[in-house]
């Protein structure tokens, strides 16, 4: 089988001809609709431990809110990470009396029972329950039989909060608990009591000084149907409810599901992490994972999936409350497992460290990918407590995830060379192919400062799951700006790089003009690289980036723009070929007051790129997760026409990835072919191309009988390609200057005998964008 690259002539020169009907969509629709991602309740759980933040305890959640059972029940109403400090709601049954008969037992220590929602402190003579639903938690009180005594029945509870509430004597109604500056936080409703028979009687509660009083009327327990519930519900004022920041998201192809993954603030001081799973509409999440401990602050969450056995790992921060360390956590999760798992791996770093900005590394689809790999910034402060310092480093370590307990290789240190003293954000590519089953290597690349530039720069390095690491180095070109807020994407050697051209300087943020780099790099090779391109978009950062690994030539890059009242934010898309030029631009969502957060993109295999955005609210708060997906232009598969007299077949396929449409046909690919299948051994081969079909007959001097030229010779420009074979390709990339177009193929070659020409059929191929 022979490859021959056509010198004479580009398809960038073909273009639509007069008359010729093109279609040229817009981007908007290759742009399926929007899904919000509702946020779904979180089961009652715990977790192990933390040997840096202590006790997890017991917890649940709803979308406004988390609430702890581990010691009195807390309730924790989600405000968003403008508001300066957890509220919360604590309570505590103190007194349960019919008239002078006290029913609670002093020191009384109720038994606990936890079911998947339901949470309950069985006293003596009666149960004290909590459902978590998605609107509140649902407090009852339940009597399995009337309690003797005689007079009203009145359950007292002191409720620990620095929320406040106007005393009043009892009475039908809710209780609004506010913060001292007047905003409503948490509500306290109305209550019912509610007996076997379903009876409704409305109740009288009342408040003074911390003790809330729920009063049930004599007559209602002489003539109830037993049991009897008392069930007030405790639930959030929608402050920041559905809030949700710093998204990511990954594919799973060997379920057919995404996980995306999300950090919530409940608080400017107390940040949660969740990760939920899918279907491949981004619809019906359901939460596998949950971090929702007080002891400590997590946040800064990754995913990434490692294949055969096919793993979905979370990565995340966590800053802890009482000491002030901060460290990276995982969690490891088995492919189409829906329910929620608790397991937790930490990466401790030595004492006085502290790690933090947590990236993950994973592998191609059905391959031997059971390493991932974990890059982090690490602090050294020599003290307990975590605060950014000005020699920070990056370190990776390698996650063996094929077996049932994870296992963390050494932590490598990312060596940038002499003159840098500062390393920070850094980036991996999500998805590379091992080159074997003892090791993986990704491209990792930072911010790197150097006092002799007095800019940030970004430098990459190949690290190996064997902690490898390459003595060269990927580093950006040079210029008057820093280079920062950089995301890496692609495998096989084949990468791309976004970045945001600071024009300030100095500073690390990572607004800007966005750029982007391709370059080559295969394991312990030398570096090709292209030339940067200039998206043209300013004062944005770069949200994510993702690598189509079927064409191995298609980017996509998401990117945010600035936001505030005057400048509404948007979050765009640039799609990307293997130049790093571009093919598509568009928003995936449109410019809006408040604006919106750029978060994951996830290449999903099919020609689907789908991404992940936070939607702000008015005053900038995050708000609901929203997803949409980006795909390829459809188009009609290649196919062949007119008549042939060589037994040869010709088609439209590709050297590296997948050969089926849309693929092959989306300019861009760099892999793209004619390929001639069946010729007699030996024969010499010519390709000829044009716009137009137009049977003609061959004059029998130059070729067999029965040949017909297919393509019109007005419309054709011919071009030649020495070489011999029976098998024989004929290489076209399609570069991203390349306008949609309908073109057609025909192969000419000798015969047997070497005397005259053969010709196959007319290869018809359609060209999208």
């Amino acid at each position: 089988m022979k490859r021959q690259a056509l010198v004479l002539i580009t398809l960038t020169l073909v273009g639509p001809v007069a008359g010729q009907e093109i279609d040229r969509p817009e981007p908007q629709e290759t742009r399926a609709p929007a899904t919000r991602l509702q946020c779904p309740r979180v089961p009652i759980h715990t977790q192990p431990d933390d040997p840096l933040g202590g006790v997890y305890g017991t917890w649940a959640a709803g979308p406004g809110y988390k609430v702890g059972f581990h010691d009195d029940m807390t309730f924790v109403p989600v405000l968003g990470n403008r508001y300066p400090r957890t509220q919360s709601v604590r309570w505590r049954t103190t007194s349960c009396r019919v008239g002078d008969t006290e029913w609670l037992e002093p020191g009384e220590s109720p038994a606990r029972h936890a079911a998947t929602y339901r949470y309950e402190y069985r006293y003596r003579a009666f149960v004290e329950a909590y459902d978590v639903l998605r609107g509140g938690v649902e407090q009852t009180f339940v009597f399995a039989r009337r309690p003797e005594g005689d007079g009203d029945l009145e359950i007292a509870g002191r409720l620990c909060t620095d929320l406040g509430t106007e005393p009043r004597t009892p009475r039908h109604g809710e209780l609004v608990f506010t913060d001292r500056d007047g905003r409503a936080l948490v509500r306290y409703g109305a209550a019912f009591a509610v007996d076997a028979d379903g009876r409704r009687t409305p109740l009288a509660v009342g408040y003074r000084e911390g003790t809330v009083r729920l009063r049930v009327p004599a007559a209602v327990l002489r003539n109830a149907v037993y049991p009897l519930v008392i069930d007030p519900l405790l639930s959030p004022i929608e402050l920041a409810s559905d809030v949700s920041y710093r998204p990511d998201l990954v594919y799973d192809e060997s379920a057919q599901q995404y996980m995306a993954v999300y950090a919530r603030a409940n608080a400017l001081d107390d940040d949660d992490v969740f990760a939920v799973i899918t279907n491949r509409l981004l619809a019906e999440p359901v939460v596998v994972f949950a971090d929702l401990s007080r002891n400590w602050s997590s946040r800064e969450v990754r995913v990434a999936a490692a294949y055969n056995p096919m793993k979905l790992v979370v990565a995340f921060s966590r800053f802890v409350a009482s000491t002030g360390a901060a460290a990276i956590r995982l969690h490891v999760h088995d492919s189409g497992d829906l329910v929620l798992r608790t397991g937790v791996t930490f990466l401790d770093p030595p004492t006085g460290a502290h790690e933090w900005r947590p990236e993950l590394g994973g592998t191609v689809a059905g391959v031997r990918g059971r390493w991932v790999m974990v890059v982090s910034q690490r602090e050294f402060t020599g003290s307990p407590a975590w605060r950014e310092v000005f020699t920070s480093s990056i370190v990776a370590r390698a996650v063996d995830v094929s077996g049932t307990t994870p296992v963390v290789g050494p932590a490598v240190f990312f060596d940038p060379g002499p003159g840098i003293f500062d390393l920070e954000r850094p980036t991996i590519n999500r998805v590379a192919r091992p080159e074997s089953a003892a090791e993986t290597t990704w491209v990792v690349a930072c911010q790197a400062w150097s006092s002799t530039g007095s800019k940030w720069t970004l430098i990459g390095k190949q690290l190996g799951s064997t902690g490898s690491q390459s003595s060269a180095s990927w580093v950006a070109v040079d210029g008057p700006s820093s280079r920062v807020g950089a995301r890496i994407a692609g495998s096989d050697g084949r990468y791309l790089i976004a970045f945001a051209e600071n024009r300030n300087g100095r500073t690390a943020d990572d607004k800007g003009a966005i750029h982007v780099e391709r370059f080559d790099w295969g394991v312990g090779g030398p570096i090709v690289r292209w030339v940067p391109v200039d998206l043209g978009r300013v004062l944005v950062s770069v949200g994510g980036c993702s690598h189509d690994h079927r064409t191995r030539s298609h980017w996509l890059i998401t990117t945010q723009s600035s936001y505030d009242l005057i400048n509404p934010g948007s979050v765009a898309y640039d799609r990307v070929g293997f130049n790093g030029r571009v093919l598509e631009s568009g928003y995936i969502a449109s410019p809006a007051r408040g604006g919106r957060i750029a978060g994951g993109v996830a290449y999903r295999r099919d020609g689907v790129f789908s991404t992940l955005w936070t939607e702000l609210g008015i005053s900038f708060e995050p708000g609901p997760l929203v997803a949409r997906d980006i795909t390829y232009p459809t188009v009609e598969r290649w196919s062949t026409v007119g008549t042939g007299c060589s037994p040869a077949t010709i088609e439209w396929t590709a050297s590296h990835g997948s050969t089926s449409a849309p693929f092959v046909q989306q300019i861009g690919h760099e892999y793209t072919e004619v390929r001639v299948r069946g010729a007699p051994a030996n024969s010499m081969h010519m390709l000829v191309a044009g716009l137009q079909p137009m049977s003609t007959p061959v004059p029998t001097t130059i070729a067999e009988p029965g040949c017909w030229s297919e393509i019109s010779s007005y419309f054709s420009f011919g071009v030649v390609a020495t070489g011999t074979g029976s098998d024989f390709r004929y290489a076209l990339p399609l570069p991203e200057s390349q306008g949609r177009t309908l073109v057609y193929f025909q192969d000419w070659h000798t015969n047997a005998s070497g005397q005259r020409m053969q010709t196959t059929q007319a290869l018809k191929v359609m060209l999208v964008k």
